[in-house]
């Protein structure tokens, strides 16, 4: 894969999360997906269990794609998309991260993915990522500060 190609990564975006149906997170997740789709690179949607479905135009955006999904149960996602990608042989280990919520699941699944694999290069998408707690920069206080993470 190219220097500049990532997976792309959306968590959480389904319909029971509030700050998932904001029309800017949802414009900015769908550019993402072209971007994706334009570079014929794998999608990952993760999914809290017990939360509802997807975000629909997100799923139609990126339809007859590598798109794979994963569900898990707790806020952070990190087992479960590294065990995906090792198990679909994707070998980047560089990420683009999207979803909800910016300070619970989005913070958790990235700090989990530094933490299980220390070489792995992280970008946030910061319009691509919302909370039912707030906005601002309050929101991204906690995120590690690390060589490997960008938050873009």
């Amino acid at each position: 894969m190219n220097e500049e190609k990532r997976v792309l990564v959306i968590i959480d975006m389904q319909k029971d999360f509030q700050a998932a149906l904001g029309s800017e997170i949802i414009k900015e997740i769908l550019k993402q997906i072209n971007i994706s789709k334009g570079q014929n690179l794998p999608i990952v949607f993760v999914r809290y269990q017990g939360e509802g479905e997807i975000v629909p135009c997100l799923l139609k955006r990126a339809k007859k794609r590598m798109v794979f999904f994963i569900t898990k149960d707790d806020c952070d996602g990190s087992r479960e998309i590294i065990s995906l990608l090792k198990k679909k042989k994707i070998k980047s280990r560089k990420l683009r991260i999207c979803g909800v919520n910016t300070d619970e699941c989005v913070q958790e699944t990235v700090k989990g993915l530094l933490d299980r694999e220390p070489s792995i290069d992280l970008e946030v998408v910061k319009k691509g990522c919302a909370s039912f707690f707030g906005t601002g920069e309050d929101l991204w206080k906690n995120y590690p500060k690390k060589e490997n993470l960008k938050i873009i």
